[in-house]
């Protein structure tokens, strides 16, 4: 291009600085100053806005005569540091492409894509090769056609040229067609139907390599009538719509996502460079607001931007509070010029957020309208809800919900789930007059859900945000019978998940509620949930409050189980307070009312109350029996243990679990293994990994999970599970592979140091291999159900969990047993893992005839090698054998053990060599109330995955001091090796 002579000229007339005109309107003066040296030329908006400002037109300002002095293939944007392609005479760039929108240095969010996009054009030339954009209205995929189109590279590739076709809802493939024609040199006749057009071109076409652009298309006819090029030609398309996408294979169509917050922040900053300086709050929540979506970042942008270029600060802060409102930011826009409308726009009609998502919307009929309205009680994405949620909010067939997918208005992110985009959500919503009836469908359906599944904790999880937001319409909505149903369902997956505060505010609610309508029998329930929250709380005095309260009621009804509760529970709290003239009296009392306590010795423990059903199974988990053996209600079995001849072959790491500090022994070790990286072979080899040689290093396996990712196909490198206490169970893990020891004793004292800058590193990197190698999805709420349902399909590539998950993967073909590996756990300099197990165990108060019986019986089970083998030999034919485990013995019965294992074994144990072969240290789950210390890591974890801008430091340094405050300096037992 050549430089604009007029436009300078015209500046210093009227003496005005490159900056005067740039802070007029609205850009940076290095904007103006490359305009005038013919580096690049201003977007419609700002010509028109330079008319404006100049008072005069766009031949005088020399806009028209720059351009038509040009060849069309010197018009393009491009960046003056690239080497630029000087076309020939024959080259043809066609002039309806639209200038670029941004450099592709300046594509926000999109540069990896970008780069992607680019060398499939490259590799696919002279392939006749498909390739197809699609995403949401706004979300860039002009933009990125057009950064392509405009790119050195791809038109030197594409040496006979680029053809540009703005198609939009209403097609009007003649006037392409003949443009095209025209462009081509095809000869013009009157009476040319675009038929006749179709077979001109591609017989001009011949063998010339030409990539043809078609945006905006909302059918795969106007594909096929456009698609007009030799067998040399290569089509990019865009499109809103997956009822286009699906009639290409699936490498063919790459989905164009929102934008992450960091990088929607980011856009933000490329208009407003100060934003976070000072309101990083509010560009986190526009973030939040838009979805992530670039054309309404845009125009927030551009608009914040002019109203802070005269240096008045309440401007700003006006505009920031407008741009928060969801109705200004839908009718916020832009002028749009006769050349430059959105395609799927009539001419004049300026471009707003609601423009161009009405399109879509005119496709819809009544009933997928009303459905789509409806299903705006759910939270917007990343939340999902299932087909049946969704149909009992629509009352409406499952056809409508695949003509709104079919519309792009609804995303279905896997089977029988959907989803709606933040901005959909909005815009849907804005358009709905009443919502009380779908909202009334939706409280009623959740809080039936819940009392369903009050259980099933992964299924509460996925679904946790909708049954908040229901719990919340029914508050707002006075649906008092249907709160309090809710919270009392709910409450359960609340305090095991540690949310003590946010189960509080609720539970008080509910209970004045319920004290108002007087309904005595969920008064009780409430009272119960609350006491449990002040007891997590270590608010002793009110959980006693809420116990005697709830005693009152229990007495008012003669209600036996509530009394036998609040009784036993009253006895814990005053134990705990050291009462023991008033806990004597409940017990008295508790007695009378034949209240079932287990207790041998002074004083009462509610390890005593509860462990009955639990010992009674005969066996427990590994953390169980440590803190059953610290609260004395095992039997010793040291005298039977210590006769049995393979006593001295079980290993010192298990043998410790059930040793109590007098040495004895109180339990047996049954089974053990060790945690593991599970990982997808077959992703590993399509990848150009050896799946013979997993990660063994924490930098072996962030490089191997960025290597691994592949957004295009929604497959992400690796992932962590952070709820349910899992993720403060895995965090322990990843702590002994790097040496740390979370809880010690020392001077008499427990101590914790998981904010170790061990620790530390490890958040670190998993913060990094979010937000900076995106090879963690965005999603952080995931249960360890749900990880593994990613892992099966093949969404996620490396996980951690236990051996045993391979049985759970196979089970019904749900996975090929051959693409699972497992591996050590990479390491970090501990040489060290955590281990888990079950222990057989015999409660306290058994005769020692029963006792002896069943230690015998065990022996029998699962230690004689005869039964043992006759056990396997019966299980072969319908269940998975040789599954690897953790050594529980040294010596000739564990060769005995792994050689039967081995002739039965029907896995394919060659994938699990890095794991058996490992040397590493089993380490034992921390002892001291190692749930309540899981609790407090989970929401760190959660915050390290979804802010980029949370401290690890910090968030460990909290929950450091908080565990040691309430748990570790409150013990009452002493320690012991």
């Amino acid at each position: 291009m050549k430089p604009n002579l007029h436009l300078k000229k015209e500046r210093e007339l009227r003496g005005w600085s490159q900056a005067k005109v740039a802070s007029e309107i609205g850009v940076e003066p290095h904007s103006v100053s490359r305009w005038e040296r013919g580096v690049s030329h201003p977007y419609p908006f700002y010509r028109e806005k330079l008319c404006t400002l100049f008072g005069t037109d766009a031949e005088t300002l020399g806009f028209l005569s720059n351009i038509d002095s040009e060849e069309p293939g010197d018009f393009a944007l491009v960046d003056p540091s690239a080497q630029v392609v000087s076309p020939d005479r024959s080259y043809l760039f066609d002039p309806a492409i639209p200038l670029p929108l941004a450099l592709p240095g300046e594509l926000v969010g999109r540069s990896a894509l970008f780069h992607q996009l680019k060398q499939r054009l490259l590799e696919g030339k002279n392939t006749g090769e498909i390739t197809l954009l699609q995403g949401l209205p706004g979300v860039g995929k002009t933009t990125l056609a057009c950064a392509l189109a405009h790119d050195p590279e791809i038109r030197e590739c594409f040496h006979a040229g680029i053809l540009w076709a703005s198609v939009g809802s209403t097609p009007d493939v003649y006037k392409h067609l003949a443009r095209w024609g025209t462009l081509l040199g095809c000869s013009l006749e009157q009476n040319y139907q675009r038929e006749d057009w179709a077979e001109t071109i591609h017989v001009q076409m011949g063998q010339k390599s030409l990539l043809f652009i078609l945006d905006d298309i909302w059918d795969i006819e106007t594909i096929l009538e456009l698609k007009v090029g030799g067998n040399h030609c290569v089509y990019l398309i865009t499109s809103r719509l997956p009822q286009v996408s699906r009639h290409f294979a699936r490498e063919n169509v790459w989905m164009v996502p929102e934008l992450n917050e960091q990088d929607s922040i980011a856009l933000l900053e490329h208009f407003v460079p100060t934003l976070t300086t000072h309101h990083v709050d509010i560009a986190q929540k526009l973030a939040y607001v838009t979805g992530g979506l670039p054309f309404s970042l845009a125009l927030i942008g551009k608009y914040l931007r002019a109203q802070c270029t005269n240096d008045q600060p309440h401007r700003l802060h006006t505009a920031l509070r407008q741009v928060q409102n969801r109705i200004f930011r839908f009718r916020l826009s832009e002028p749009a010029s006769l050349v430059d409308r959105h395609s799927s726009l009539p001419a004049g009609t300026p471009l707003s957020l609601s423009a161009i998502i009405a399109p879509s919307e005119y496709r819809i009929d009544k009933y997928e309208r009303e459905a789509w309205q409806a299903l705006t009680v759910f939270p917007a994405k990343p939340n999902t809800f299932s087909e049946e949620a969704a149909l009992a909010v629509c009352q409406l067939p499952l056809a409508i919900l695949d003509g709104l997918s079919d519309a792009g208005l609804l995303e279905s992110p896997e089977p029988h789930r959907y989803q709606l985009p933040q901005t959909l959500h909005d815009y849907a919503q804005a358009q709905l007059i009443d919502m009380y009836d779908a909202t009334l469908r939706f409280v009623f359906y959740i809080v039936h859900y819940v009392e369903e599944h009050a259980t099933d904790y992964a299924a509460l999880d996925r679904e946790y945000y909708n049954i908040l937001t229901a719990i919340e319409h029914a508050q707002l909505h006075a649906l008092k019978t249907e709160y309090i149903r809710g919270v009392i369902a709910f409450s359960s997956f609340l305090l095991l998940r540690g949310m003590y505060e946010l189960a509080r505010e609720l539970l008080l609610q509910a209970y004045h509620w319920a004290q108002a309508q007087q309904d005595i029998p969920h008064i009780q329930l409430l009272l119960i949930y609350l006491f449990q929250v002040a007891r997590e709380q270590n608010q002793i005095h009110q959980a006693e409050v809420y116990l005697r309260d709830g005693l009152l009621y229990a007495r008012q009804q003669a209600d036996e189980t509530m009394i036998n509760y609040f009784l036993t529970s009253l006895t814990e709290v005053l134990e705990q307070q050291k009462e023991y003239d008033r806990l004597h009296d409940y017990v008295t009392e508790g007695q009378g009312s034949k209240l079932q306590l287990l207790f041998k010795t002074w004083p009462l423990t509610r390890y005593q109350v509860r462990s009955k059903a639990m010992i009674e199974r005969n066996f427990v988990h590994f953390t169980e029996a440590q803190k059953l053996l610290q609260h004395g209600v095992l039997a010793d079995i040291n005298e039977f243990f210590q006769t049995w001849k393979y006593a001295n072959s079980v290993h010192p790491t298990y043998l410790k679990i059930v040793m109590g500090p007098d040495q004895h022994i109180y339990g047996l070790p049954a089974e053990a293994y060790t945690m593991c990286l599970v990982y997808n072979r077959r992703l590993f080899q399509e990848a150009g990994l050896d799946p013979d040689q997993p990660p063994t290093t924490w930098e072996e396996l962030r490089a191997m999970a960025q290597q691994l990712t592949h957004r295009r196909r929604g497959c992400y490198g690796f992932v962590e599970t952070t709820t349910n206490n899992m993720g403060g169970w895995h965090f322990t893990n990843w702590l002994y592979t790097a040496g740390v020891e979370p809880q010690y004793y020392q001077n008499g004292a427990w101590k914790t140091a998981f904010n170790d800058a061990r620790a530390v590193s490890f958040l670190e990197m998993l913060k990094k291999m979010r937000f900076q190698d995106s090879s963690i999805p965005s999603q952080a709420l995931l249960s360890s159900r749900e990880i593994e349902y990613l892992f099966s399909r093949g969404q996620v590539a490396m996980i951690v969990a236990a051996p045993n998950i391979i049985r759970t993967l196979s089970k019904d073909g749900v996975m090929n047993i051959n693409d699972i590996g497992l591996a050590a756990m990479p390491q970090h300099g501990g040489n060290a893992c955590l281990t888990g197990g079950t222990v057989r165990v015999f409660h306290g108060q058994s005769s020692f005839h029963a006792i002896r019986a069943a230690f015998e019986q065990i022996l029998a089970e699962h230690f004689d090698i005869d039964n043992y083998e006759a056990r396997l030999k019966a299980l072969a034919p319908h269940e998975v054998i040789g599954i690897p485990t953790s050594s529980l013995f040294a010596g000739k019965l564990q060769q005995q053990l792994e050689e039967i294992t081995a002739k039965y074994a029907n896995v394919p144990v060659e994938n699990y060599r890095s794991y058996i072969t490992s040397k590493i240290t089993p380490r034992t789950e921390p002892p001291i109330e190692a749930q309540k210390y899981y609790a407090l890591i989970d929401p760190v974890l959660q915050s390290i995955l979804t802010n980029p801008w949370a401290d690890p430091q910090k968030l460990l340094d909290a929950a450091t001091q908080q565990f040691q405050e309430q748990v570790l300096e409150k013990l009452d037992f002493p320690h012991h090796d």
